[in-house]
């Protein structure tokens, strides 16, 4: 059977990526179980507050930025450091 080329992302990439959300979850409640409660004392988190933390985490810690810089954009930057 042909398949055009978008047709793989559906049956292929798409359980990937919601496999690898699960294991992120797991991984870290499983961290935060075992580490967290034990040296504040704080109750355990569920799958799904720790997959929350995880996407929580990756909103504030990535960098998401695709600025593209020239070499124009470098000089006006050494200009005006001078």
């Amino acid at each position: 059977m042909r398949y055009a080329k978008g047709c793989l992302f559906a049956p292929v990439i798409l359980p990937l990526i919601i496999i690898g959300f699960m294991l992120g979850g797991l991984a870290v409640q499983w961290l935060w179980n075992e580490t967290v409660t034990e040296i504040f004392d704080t109750n355990p988190v569920t799958f799904w507050q720790s997959v929350f933390l995880l996407v929580l985490c990756k909103i504030l810690f990535s960098n998401n930025y695709n600025v593209k810089h020239t070499k124009e954009d470098k000089n006006k930057w050494e200009w005006n450091e001078r």
